[in-house]
């Protein structure tokens, strides 16, 4: 049977397996085996073609499902319609290989915020990439149909704030939304906050997701089920098998 990618429109006999999480992140989360494989489902499958992850696939079909444009069958279809359309993006640190896509939007609004490690901040020099912090955007309220990120909110101290920050700058009725790494059968873990100096606290031995330097992006929680509930967010697509899951706040 071929898979089909709803990103690029190519069809595979097989996606692409990596082990993305290795053995030392799964101890310092307490991953079991069957765990850390379906983690590992989430962060590779990766299409042969346009190298999309089951996390990405998973956020372009939500973006599909919630702003529809006619007659686009998948992500690259749906870009040339939302041209057309004039949709207002705001990317939120890159979405992985559903970015290229993403860059033909005449109205996209892309930013990263860099780790404290030198080769990512020096690529986003070198790149002229606009710096956006989630928790303080400079964007003007009301601005956007669409907000997105992936897995960006475990490494905010603030998610509350960061969340009311995505929310003002969406037009009413806009959408955010995201991905984040999500443990549904067990509760929210802090593992570090910012105190009231700014300093990082550890509250679990330090844990760090990224380019690969050890200090990248330094991750404040593991995200369990009452992360739904506090937050006041929905699930629009999920995967559990997969460990994947798109979650939205609307612009009332």
């Amino acid at each position: 049977m071929k898979l089909y990618c709803n990103v690029c429109g190519s069809t595979c006999k097989k996606w692409i397996y990596k082990k993305i999480i290795l053995d030392e992140l799964a101890r310092e989360w307490n991953l079991s085996k069957s765990l850390q494989k379906k983690i590992n489902l989430r962060e590779s499958q990766f299409c042969p073609k346009c190298k999309n992850s089951s996390r990405t696939r998973i956020l372009a079909k939500a973006i599909m499902d919630k702003l529809r444009v006619n007659g686009a069958s998948n992500f690259k279809d749906w870009t040339n319609g939302a041209k057309r359309l004039n949709i207002r993006v705001a990317e939120i640190n890159s979405c992985g290989r559903l970015h290229p896509f993403l860059s033909n939007l005449p109205h996209l609004y892309y930013s990263e915020y860099p780790p404290g490690s030198f080769y990512p901040r020096l690529y986003n020099s070198l790149k002229r990439i606009p710096r956006e912090d989630i928790t303080n955007l400079s964007y003007k309220n009301n601005r956007f149909d669409l907000v997105i990120h992936s897995d960006v909110l475990e490494h905010v101290s603030d998610i509350d704030k960061a969340l009311k920050e995505c929310k003002r700058v969406l037009k009413p009725n806009g959408i955010c939304l995201f991905t984040v790494p999500f443990i549904q059968n067990r509760k929210t873990i802090r593992r570090a906050l910012i105190d009231k100096n700014g300093n990082e606290k550890f509250l679990k031995p330090p844990s760090y997701h990224g380019f690969g330097e050890r200090k990248d992006n330094l991750v404040f929680w593991e995200l369990g089920y009452d992360f739904v509930t506090k937050n006041k967010i929905k699930i629009e697509q999920s995967d559990p098998q997969l460990m994947t899951y798109v979650f939205s706040v609307v612009k009332s």
